[in-house]
């Protein structure tokens, strides 16, 4: 069975499951400031309700303590999927290397480094996020970084088969 990128590995499809919950919710909390014009938030209901988060709070952008620690804890949920994906690197790269090294078990091993090089970008948006008190309003945040930055970012981590 193919499993994530065409590579037959189980492990590597495990660390994407663990991303693509990261990317999903990093990205929405990217999208808060978007969504709050809309008058939409995606910030669970029942941690809004934890911190005493008032939805008109979000939707007229304000950013409050109450919201901060809302959103700290969504943030720390995706940190916590992405460091999982992160933590499987080690045990990917060994059993690509105790394989038997024929093309296709090299191209696997290059296919799942590859398939994970979204994990840079995420991760450079929580990190961010962390530095600015997780206002999800800060206008660093919302303006984002240069897209040449994020790409020699991935293609330094690509070159380190890290990601």
């Amino acid at each position: 069975m193919d499993l994530a990128g065409g590579v037959r590995d189980a492990e590597t499809d495990h660390a994407c499951a663990h991303l693509g919950k990261a990317i999903g919710v990093a990205n929405l909390l990217r999208g808060t400031h978007a969504h709050s014009k809309q008058r939409r938030s995606y910030i669970p209901v029942d941690l809004c309700a934890k911190h005493g988060v008032s939805t008109e709070d979000v939707y007229r952008g304000n950013s409050t303590e109450a919201l901060r620690n809302a959103v700290h804890e969504v943030a720390s949920a995706a940190m916590a999927h992405l460091n999982t994906a992160r933590g499987m690197r080690e045990r990917i790269a060994a059993k690509c290397s105790r394989r038997v090294l024929s093309i296709s078990r090299r191209e696997d091993a290059a296919t799942a480094a590859a398939v994970l090089l979204p994990a840079v970008g995420t991760g450079a948006y929580l990190d961010a996020l962390e530095k600015r008190d997780f206002d999800v309003f800060d206008p660093g945040l919302i303006r984002g970084t240069m897209p040449l930055v994020t790409q020699a970012r991935i293609g330094w981590n690509a070159y380190r088969g890290t990601y």
